[in-house]
């Protein structure tokens, strides 16, 4: 899809990058390729396509010759890299933030997915992240503050609203395991930021 602003692109685009690293992880090749034709859509409409076509080669090999997880997992940091290079060259450093995010967020919509599907209190721990939504909060205010784009503005202040409620269910601090109640209302929340993030009303599609 093609977004109306270069934020809500670039948030799509981290979490695109996040999914696609879960399928291939767990082998599920032919959603990895989809994931991978929606990634490629997106790294166009912000123009950083020649900055990581290597990178994304360089990936595509070690997929077709089947690497190990430690070497799909080095072409993955580099290419995450040369986003955030191509972008910063670009003086777009705020969009190289919004790619973070988006990888982020939808990282926890994935695992509080598969812990409310599978709860233990072990796994349940890699929610308990003090601090991290609280600094994207403060870097979302931030970018906020500087865009003259009123669209922007008004996706990013809601992502904003919804990260509070996130800040107060990952600063799980408590000396008892991260419990299944707190897991499932995370899910929610994570769910109800995708489709801020995913949203494409009456914008034009590509």
């Amino acid at each position: 899809s093609k977004y109306e602003t270069e934020a809500q692109t670039a948030l799509n685009l981290g979490s695109r990058s996040a999914d696609g690293t879960v399928l291939l992880y767990a082998g599920e090749k032919l959603s990895a390729v989809e994931a991978r034709s929606t990634f490629i859509d997106l790294a166009d409409n912000l123009n950083i396509t020649p900055d990581v076509k290597d990178a994304i080669s360089d990936l595509d090999n070690a997929v077709t010759l089947g690497k190990d997880h430690s070497i799909l997992n080095e072409k993955i940091i580099n290419l995450e890299y040369r986003i955030e290079k191509a972008l910063h060259t670009k003086k777009k450093e705020n969009l190289a933030v919004l790619v973070e995010l988006g990888a982020w967020l939808e990282g926890l919509h994935i695992a509080s997915k598969g812990i409310v599907n599978n709860y233990n209190p072990s796994y349940a721990e890699i929610l308990r992240q003090p601090h991290i939504a609280e600094i994207y909060i403060d870097v979302l205010a931030a970018i906020i503050h500087r865009t003259p784009n009123e669209k922007e503005k008004v996706l990013l202040e809601s992502i904003s609203k919804q990260l509070l409620q996130v800040a107060k269910l990952v600063n799980h601090t408590h000396k008892e395991s991260f419990p299944l109640k707190k897991v499932k209302e995370l899910n929610l929340v994570a769910i109800e930021i995708k489709k801020i993030i995913e949203s494409n009303d009456n914008l034009p599609k590509k």
